[in-house]
């Protein structure tokens, strides 16, 4: 296997990540093709968040071993930064205690360390929260973020120099196909064949699959962030409000990236880039309602970005069904980057030597097999309070 001639489609996270494990275990031959430019998707306007505080045991242990591999490539490449102030996530409501109660156990099970602190204690342990008032805290510690722009440049700097491809700027025309076997693709005209081909686009993913033929479950959403300043230095953990539905964290001494989590409707794949009227205006109240002396930041500027969605808020990986030698790994429902480097890991174990440390199959795309899901409530990806 090793000696075939792997195929990639899309250069974000996903397809740079398996790209790095493919080449560590001995692939020589993979190809990346992207429609535009490293990290322009997903990735490139993500918060680079990796937690470990998610609702299903798989994720967890996912992001239990992202965590480890982002260090591993930390020590690898030394101005690659990772920044560990752990992670906080609070609620007032009783449905949000509930939730983070959950997260506590499933955190619990796994022999993960945490500390859970209710009103008073909250305001004592971290001042600068000023919503605290019959409020439950959650905090774990290994929790991080990155800048994923320089994780995407640090590992392509490292394939470029291990002799693999990149075909920027190249969009997936069309396949060719025999029987139930890819053979390759075509790009602006130019044939290029290959003989295992992996969908890394997200949310793309589905648009490229329809020039098969295949409806895979995916719908794309629409997800906002912005800038804050704030005068004075103020070095915090990376929080979660449950309640609100907000993430916040330091981008600088006296910056700070807020993102506002999922619009609930289907986006376009032509829409807007630039973080809307509603955004602006809700966000900083909502800031200055979690934190002390927010009430004079200033908004420095905002963005947007297009997340996947999938009917039961996991993955869709592994084979489509309908070919022997294509595959997906897509549907993070806007949460993927802290999974990502865990997933190409196993994916690249499963693709090589059919076996997986963690095991992804609950998350193959054969669990939806004969059914035709073209419409789906699009819900919550980070946070699953309902």
């Amino acid at each position: 296997m090793i000696n075939k001639k792997f195929v990639i489609i899309g250069a974000g996270a996903c397809g740079i990540s398996l790209s790095y494990f493919l080449k560590k275990n001995g692939v020589s031959k993979i190809t990346i093709f992207e429609k535009d430019l490293i990290g322009s998707g997903s990735t490139g306007k993500c918060a680079g968040i990796v937690s470990i505080q998610l609702w299903n045991e798989i994720d967890i242990k996912l992001a239990r071993r992202s965590l480890e591999i982002f260090e591993e490539i930390s020590r690898k490449f030394p101005y690659f930064k990772i920044n560990r102030n752990g992670l906080i996530t609070i609620g007032r409501q009783e449905k949000s205690k509930k939730y983070i109660e959950k997260i506590a156990e499933l955190l619990k099970e796994e022999k993960i360390s945490f500390e859970i602190f209710e009103d008073k204690k909250i305001k004592e342990e971290f001042p600068f929260i000023k919503d605290y008032k019959n409020a439950l805290l959650l905090k774990t510690f290994s929790d991080l973020y990155v800048d994923s722009g320089m994780f995407l440049y640090v590992l392509y700097s490292y394939l470029k120099k291990e002799n693999v491809e990149f075909r920027l700027l190249r969009e997936v025309e069309n396949f060719k196909v025999s029987g139930n076997e890819i053979k390759g693709i075509w790009v602006k005209g130019i044939y290029y064949p290959g003989d295992i081909f992996i969908l890394c686009s997200g949310v793309w993913s589905k648009k490229i699959l329809e020039k098969l033929g295949v409806n895979v479950p995916i719908l794309p959403y629409r997800t906002q962030a912005g800038i804050l300043r704030k005068k004075g230095e103020l070095n915090i953990p990376i929080i979660h409000d449950v309640d609100k539905k907000i993430y916040i964290r330091n981008e600088a001494d006296d910056r700070f990236l807020v993102g506002d989590g999922t619009e609930h409707k289907e986006a376009s794949f032509i829409y807007n880039e630039i973080a809307d009227g509603r955004f602006v205006y809700e966000v900083l109240p909502k800031v200055s309602e979690i934190l002390e002396d927010f009430e004079d930041a200033e908004y420095m500027g905002g963005w947007a970005g297009l997340c996947d969605a999938t009917p039961d808020r996991h993955p869709i990986l592994g084979k489509i069904d309908d070919f022997e030698n294509l595959y997906i790994i897509s549907g993070f429902n806007g949460f993927g980057f802290m999974r990502i480097p865990a997933i190409a890991e196993n994916f690249s174990l499963y693709l090589l030597e059919n076996k997986m440390e963690i095991d992804l199959s609950p998350y193959f795309f054969d669990r939806f097999k004969n059914k035709l899901i073209d419409k789906f409530e699009i819900r919550d990806g980070f946070l699953h309070t309902d």
